[in-house]
């Protein structure tokens, strides 16, 4: 049934499913018997670090990953990686390497990204470098599918289409360029007489600030479109755009895919669905959801009246304190796609007690998700302070 007809299998079951297998596959590749890799990132060169560290162990991601922070002063920072510190870098690491200006992505009008067809440019000294580089790149993000962790990158649908399915059609078309669909579909409704128009099987295409045109099929400069050939011409069009000028950087985006998560456990999956996978719910987060989901430690508990407080203090935040938030307890900055009671460890308020003076700032463990919420003498100053920690961007050191 999953096979032929997954949709018949409500959503949050398939992902269930989807983390059971990789967990089997995690416990083949992450036992006690397996070696565990610790490599050390500078927080000033996160990207470049990366690379460095994770191409000499390319056929070994699937293996536990252990993080040492190295800071500004060149001292490892305090701290034993349980996961929280490789969450840290894993998400760091994701948002560096899908930024536009290493020029692998472009984005749609919705700002949603797709391959660079022109991203075997100057940017790279050899042309096969940048299949080389999406690669890598997509083994990022198949590692933190692999590790449940949700990314920033989000992606167009006709490209998350591609990656499930392999071909696009016409119909995908407006996710990439709604602007070049409606120009085919005012071809294809045209009455009058299609050679007037002065078309000829080709395209016309920016390559690196220069209006190139391409022909779509051999010879095409010279293949006028006519009443009778305009239905063939459209479709020519759609192929090209949706999969012949990213047809490279696709194979290599799905082979390093295919290097953590099989592409069969993505195809129980639609589009939108795949996003949620890799990015998590987005938008204001549901503060209920994790209220009830909530565990408490070192005397607090659910009716605690800084507990109140904090609850309705997460609930006053704009969506970017909210993902700030998230970021600063569990180095996550979404929810799960289960929402938060497949939040492991489940989280967790811990109380610090304070005196009287209200100085000490709140602080997290990542690795357990756990909030350090000291004994604040009022909601204002307990908003205010979490509102400075959260923002201050500090490393696990001041955990």
């Amino acid at each position: 049934l999953i096979q032929s007809m997954p949709y018949l299998v409500p959503f949050p079951d398939r992902v269930k499913l989807f983390q059971r297998l990789v967990k089997a596959d995690k416990d083949v590749h992450q036992n006690e018997s397996c070696s565990v890799y610790r490599i050390r990132i500078h927080r000033g060169a996160i990207l470049e670090d990366g690379l460095k560290k994770l191409n000499s162990i390319r056929t070994n991601l699937k293996k536990r990953i252990n993080v040492v922070f190295v800071n500004s002063a060149g001292r490892e920072e305090v701290g034993i990686d349980a996961g929280g510190l490789f969450k840290e870098f894993w998400l760091d690491l994701s948002t560096l390497a899908f930024d536009l200006q290493y020029g692998l992505f472009l984005t749609t009008q919705d700002q949603l990204l797709y391959p660079n067809p022109n991203s075997a440019s100057d940017h790279f000294s050899r042309e096969s470098d940048h299949l080389t580089m999406f690669q890598f790149v997509v083994r990022i993000l198949g590692k933190a599918l692999y590790e449940g962790i949700v990314v920033q990158p989000k992606f167009a649908h006709f490209f998350l289409s591609k990656l499930l399915h392999s071909f696009n059609q016409l119909n995908e078309l407006p996710s990439l360029d709604p602007e070049i669909y409606k120009n085919l579909m005012f071809l294809k409704s045209y009455d009058g007489d299609v050679e007037d128009l002065g078309l000829t099987h080709t395209v016309v295409q920016d390559v690196f600030g220069e209006q190139k045109e391409i022909e779509i099929i051999p010879g095409g400069g010279n293949v006028p479109v006519t009443s009778r050939n305009k239905t063939r011409y459209i479709h020519l069009v759609a192929n090209y755009y949706l999969n012949t000028q990213i047809r490279e950087q696709c194979a290599a985006f799905r082979m390093g895919l295919s290097d953590l998560i099989h592409p069969r456990w993505l195809q129980m999956f639609n589009e939108p669905e795949l996003q949620v996978l890799i990015s998590g719910k987005s938008g204001k987060i549901d503060v209920d959801d994790l209220k009830a989901n909530a565990r408490y430690a070192g005397g607090y508990y659910a009716l605690d009246k800084r507990v109140a407080w904090l609850w309705q203090a997460l609930a006053s935040f704009t969506p970017s304190e909210q993902a700030a938030f998230l970021r600063f307890a569990t180095s996550c900055q979404r929810a799960p796609s289960l929402g938060f009671g497949s939040l492991t460890p489940q989280f967790c308020v811990q109380k610090i007690p304070i005196r009287s003076d209200d100085e000490l700032l709140p602080s997290s463990s990542t690795c357990f998700n756990t909030l350090k919420l000291p004994t604040y003498s009022s909601y204002k100053v307990l908003r205010a302070k979490l509102l400075t920690s959260i923002s201050s961007g500090a490393g696990f050191e001041m955990t």
